[in-house]
């Protein structure tokens, strides 16, 4: 029986990338007055959301696939 490697570098990275975002946010004050780096700090935001939910919804179809291979 194959292991699943339950570490998500994806996923890993996407909750960095928003923690990383919220921390700008919150510390920086020049750049919530910005429209660029508003725009940054918005579109690096979805990236790791996105990145986030890909690596998870990967690890659901792991799991539901090596459920179907025991059963």
């Amino acid at each position: 029986m194959k292991m699943q490697n339950m570490f998500r570098p994806m996923f890993m990275m996407g909750v960095i990338l928003v923690a990383l975002v919220v921390f700008s946010y919150l510390l920086i004050p020049t750049w919530r007055s910005s429209l660029p780096h508003l725009a940054l700090l918005v579109i690096l935001g979805l990236m790791g959301i996105t990145a986030a939910i890909y690596d998870t919804r990967r690890l659901i179809q792991d799991i539901k696939d090596s459920n179907r291979k025991q059963g």
